[in-house]
């Protein structure tokens, strides 16, 4: 059983992020090679000099029912940066979020887990997902936040979007 996982809430957004996407299940290390091509890149990309990291999580359609979705390795850009050839801009919206602290890298997939659980056991907070009413995870897409300070490791932040 997950366990509950303490989370504030915050407002975040909005914010423009520039990156490289991966489309698939995640299972065979994908996500930290997808950082390492995106960060060979990076200086690419117009930011300011204290740019945040983004790792965005989204659904893709129903084709891919049995697969992790999509996950975007990003920084943030000034709304009028270019967008390099093979990567995508993204507009992450304001909203309200649920955040939760990951202390170090390999502790992700649980604090992903634990965390959405815990959404989900709530009768306070709803969560932006997917479900029989659609998917809002392209307008309202979990992601990590990594801080302008991190360095690889200490903590960084995963934020989902809570509905009103």
């Amino acid at each position: 059983m997950d366990s509950v996982l303490p989370f504030q809430t915050s407002t975040f957004g909005p914010c423009r992020i520039i990156g490289r996407r991966y489309i698939g299940d995640g299972l065979n290390n994908e996500i930290p090679q997808l950082w390492a091509q995106f960060c060979a890149r990076i200086n690419e990309i117009d930011r300011p000099d204290q740019a945040a990291g983004f790792g965005v999580c989204r659904c893709v359609s129903s084709e891919n029912k049995n697969r992790f979705g999509e996950y975007v390795a990003a920084i943030s850009a000034p709304h009028d940066a270019s967008v390099p050839e093979g990567m995508l801009a993204l507009d992450l919206p304001h909203s309200n979020y649920a955040v939760f602290t990951v202390p170090e890298i390999p502790q992700v997939r649980n604090v992903w887990r634990s965390g959405l659980a815990t959404l989900d056991a709530s009768t306070k907070w709803k969560r932006y997902a997917c479900g029989p009413a659609g998917c809002t995870c392209t307008t309202h897409p979990a992601f990590e936040y990594y801080p302008p300070e991190y360095r690889g490791s200490g903590p960084f932040f995963i934020y989902v979007p809570l509905k009103p």
